[in-house]
């Protein structure tokens, strides 16, 4: 498994999050079933000022995965522990912010399979 080594800016958010079943019934009353047994975890990275050369590198990492598509592994600086993730969506934001220098943004969220 591949490993996205590129360290982002100390800016970001760790969203952590669960998924809850709800059957409401008649009568008002409520049944509710835990979906999954850990809590996934996103988080929204950035990468300001970065290179033309890093710029390409992140891209050419994005598109070997095929956007959402394949799992990688990452290690979160704020707590040192690596997480198998994905990126979040199939799009990868990169902006020309001057001359040959780009800011990056993307989401990686955990895989529990």
């Amino acid at each position: 498994m591949e490993e996205f080594t590129w360290n982002p800016d100390y800016v970001y958010e760790v969203l952590p999050r669960f998924k809850t079943h709800v059957n409401e019934f008649e009568d008002g009353s409520e049944e509710r079933a835990q979906v999954w047994t850990e809590a996934k975890r996103s988080w929204n990275l950035e990468f300001k000022n970065r290179t033309e050369t890093e710029k390409d590198a992140i891209l050419d990492f994005f598109l070997a995965r095929k956007g959402r598509l394949e799992a990688f592994t990452w290690t979160c600086k704020l707590d040192s522990t690596q997480y198998t993730v994905r990126f979040d969506n199939d799009e990868l934001n990169a902006q020309a912010v001057g001359n040959k220098r780009y800011s990056i943004s993307c989401k990686f969220v955990t895989c529990n399979e």
